[in-house]
C-alpha cells in the first residue's frame, strides 16, 4: 500500500501528457464551424450569410492547414468573408507572403474585407496592406463600404485595433435603416463601437486558447477584455458583440476546451422573418 502515492502521480503524469497530445496534435485543427443568427427586424432585406475568420497566425508549418481553412469557408458559400486581423505570428516563424496570397486567392472571388491585428503591425504592415491590394480586399479601418443583399445593402464597416492603439482613430458613422457590422481585432474596441451599430466582431482572445472546464480561458492577452467574454456572442451596455476563437494559436501551439472557429454570421432582416413566420 505504501506505492499508492506512486500510482497517483503515474497517473496524473500521464494524464497531463495525453492532455498535452491532444491539445498539440488533436485539437489545435480541430476547426468548428459555429452559426450565430442576427435578426433585425427593422431591416427590409433578406438573409446574407458572413463567413468570419480571425487569428490565422500562420506558421510555416500551417501551409495545408490554411488551405483546408480557405476550402471550408468557400464550402460555406458565403455572401462575404470577414477577415479580423492577426495573419502572421511574428517576424521569424511564419508563413511566406508570397505562399499566403497564393492560399488565399478563392477568398477574393467573393466580397472580401479586412482588418489588421497587432501580429500584424508588429511584422510589418505594409507588406500586408500590398497583400490585400493586390488581392482587392479592402482593409476597413476607418472606413465602410455597402455589401448588396439582393435588392438592399448592409455596412461593414471597420476601426484600428484597440490593443495596438489606445484609441482607435475615427470609426465610420452607420446609416438610419441599414445594418452595420463593425470589423476590429480587439474586443477592446467594442466600447469605440457608435450608436446605431448593429454587431461587433473581433478575435484576439483565441478564445483564451486554453480553457477549463467551468472555469473558462485560463489567459487573456489584453487586460482590457474582461475572460468571461473571451469568445461567443455578448451584450454590453446595449451594444451586441461576437468575439471569434480564431483559427490559429499564438505563443504555445495548443487548444484545450476551445476548438479554432470559423463563424457563419446569419444576418436576417423583414423579409427573411417574414417567410420564416
Amino acid at each position: 500500500m505504501k506505492y499508492w502515492r506512486w500510482y497517483v502521480r503515474l497517473f496524473i503524469l500521464l494524464t497531463m501528457g495525453a492532455a498535452a497530445l491532444y491539445a498539440c496534435f488533436a485539437e489545435r485543427e480541430w476547426i468548428e464551424v459555429t452559426h450565430h443568427r442576427l435578426e433585425l427586424p427593422e431591416w427590409q432585406g433578406g438573409t446574407a450569410r458572413l463567413a468570419v475568420l480571425s487569428d490565422l497566425h500562420v506558421r510555416p508549418e500551417d501551409e495545408e492547414y490554411l488551405k483546408r481553412i480557405v476550402k471550408l469557408t468557400m464550402q460555406q458559400k458565403p455572401d462575404a468573408v470577414l477577415l479580423l486581423g492577426d495573419y502572421v505570428n511574428d517576424t521569424r516563424n511564419t508563413l511566406t507572403l508570397e505562399k499566403f496570397e497564393e492560399i488565399l486567392k478563392p477568398l477574393s472571388t467573393v466580397p472580401c474585407f479586412a482588418v489588421l491585428g497587432n501580429h500584424d503591425y508588429w511584422y510589418g504592415a505594409r507588406k500586408l496592406r500590398q497583400m490585400f491590394k493586390r488581392l482587392n480586399i479592402p482593409l476597413m479601418e476607418g472606413k465602410k463600404q455597402d455589401l448588396p443583399v439582393g435588392e438592399t445593402a448592409l455596412t461593414i464597416a471597420g476601426m484600428r485595433c484597440a490593443f495596438t492603439y489606445r484609441y482607435p482613430g475615427a470609426v465610420s458613422q452607420p446609416e438610419t435603416g441599414k445594418p452595420f457590422i463593425l470589423l476590429t481585432h480587439s474586443p477592446a474596441g467594442v466600447k469605440f463601437a457608435p450608436p446605431g451599430t448593429s454587431i461587433t466582431l473581433s478575435g484576439h482572445t483565441h478564445g483564451g486558447q486554453i480553457r477549463l472546464p467551468f472555469y473558462g480561458a485560463l489567459v487573456m492577452p489584453d487586460r482590457d477584455v474582461d475572460r468571461k467574454k473571451s469568445a461567443g456572442y455578448h451584450e454590453t451596455k446595449g451594444r451586441a458583440f461576437y468575439v471569434s476563437r480564431g483559427l490559429g494559436t499564438s505563443q504555445l501551439p495548443l487548444r484545450f476546451c476551445c476548438r479554432p472557429e470559423i463563424l457563419i454570421l446569419e444576418v436576417a432582416g423583414f423579409s427573411a422573418l417574414s417567410e420564416q413566420a
